[in-house]
């Protein structure tokens, strides 16, 4: 079939490429450095090390959301800006085969940085703080609620960079766009939490329902990383909310990249 050829092809430039390797060192990295200065803090008995393996094996959710629509601009991008995309058409590929080729591929690379870092993290953790989970089963629900919430933001990433010819200008754009819905998700969080606790004022008690304010922090994939590094709001329901996101974003996707013009 030729999606397997694309995907064959799109596997040979992350090869070649540094993107793919980029990402899956500062996934690492960044685990990495969270092991060392909690073992640094239990060495010098600060109190506040965290033992406890859930945290750790999590955390590489966050880095891959973060590098998430940097990879699809710049590596869906690279096809716009050497004109690949448009040799691929003329080479007999359909455009939805394109489309769902770029989109299975950034969804890989995300899965990719998540196993390998909470491979290395589980051994690493085990070895300086020794295997200790809570609530495993708690933990298993939020790692899977994770791995469909970062194919969600694939989804999310892979609409602006291939619709976006300019790949500097997609890049900017998904950069901006992550940071926007990140601070919407934090701020209907901060309400979220308020309520609970009969801290929120009447100001945001009055603004949106709050039915409307989980639904936001549920379905937009940002939210949803945002409570796998916590506390899931409705356990059940992020997983399900997760396939439809993605499901929207690629169909919508793929509608609009029918007809653009390729330049």
């Amino acid at each position: 079939m030729e999606i397997f050829k694309l995907l064959y092809a799109n596997k040979l430039r992350l090869k070649r490429g540094k993107l793919l390797w980029i990402g899956l060192g500062v996934s690492l990295g960044y685990n990495i450095l969270l092991l060392v200065m909690n073992y640094i803090e239990l060495v010098n008995h600060i109190g506040n090390s965290i033992v406890a393996i859930n945290w750790y094996l999590l955390s590489s959710f966050s880095t891959v959301g973060y590098f998430c629509p940097v990879f699809c601009s710049f590596f869906i991008g690279t096809d716009y800006s050497e004109g690949t995309v448009r040799n691929k058409v003329i080479a007999g590929h359909t455009r939805n085969n394109i489309y769902l080729a770029n989109f299975i591929t950034a969804s890989a690379v995300n899965l990719f940085w998540v196993v390998v870092t909470t491979a290395v993290t589980a051994v690493l953790g085990t070895l300086l703080f020794g295997w200790h989970m809570v609530y495993p089963l708690q933990f298993l629900l939020q790692y899977f609620s994770g791995l469909l919430a970062i194919i969600a933001l694939a989804g999310l990433f892979t609409l602006p960079a291939m619709l976006i010819h300019n790949h500097v200008i997609s890049t900017v754009c998904s950069i901006l766009l992550f940071f926007v819905l990140y601070s919407v998700e934090t701020s209907v969080q901060r309400i979220l939490f308020a309520r609970s606790v009969g801290k929120a004022s009447m100001v945001t008690t009055g603004l949106l329902s709050q039915t409307v304010l989980e639904f936001i922090y549920d379905f937009i994939p940002v939210g949803q990383v945002i409570q796998v590094m916590g506390k899931i709001l409705h356990p059940v329901r992020a997983p399900v909310f997760s396939l439809v996101f993605t499901a929207v974003s690629v169909l919508c996707g793929i509608a609009v990249f029918r007809k653009k013009d390729l330049k």
